[in-house]
């Protein structure tokens, strides 16, 4: 078999991913998952670069909600899920997105 991409020609990095489900009495309803893919900050030396999506229900889009850094320290899961309620923008974001994505 031959691939269009040889695997010496990229720069592979890994990631890490947490999910949840954001609780109801923060969204109005129970089947709005947030999944947040994590890794090293390719920019900041020791912080962790971010970025969260969410999915309403078993739908198969899910939409980007938010992107921040972290200093990578501790328990890297609470540091982001920190980091996620400190910044109005995460829950701007996702409010826009669920009315969005419910209306068509």
């Amino acid at each position: 078999m031959n691939f269009p991409i040889h695997l010496h020609e990229l720069d592979v990095q890994s990631v890490s991913c947490l999910r949840f489900v954001m609780p109801p009495s923060e969204v109005g309803r129970g089947d709005i998952e947030i999944t947040v893919e994590y890794g090293d900050s390719p920019k900041q030396k020791d912080s962790l670069s971010f970025n969260a999506w969410a999915r309403i229900g078993d739908s198969l889009t899910k939409g980007f909600i938010h992107t921040d850094t972290v200093l990578a320290s501790g328990d890297n899961i609470d540091n982001i899920v920190a980091a996620l309620n400190n910044n109005p923008a995460f829950m701007e974001t996702l409010t826009e997105y669920i009315e969005h994505m419910t209306q068509h």
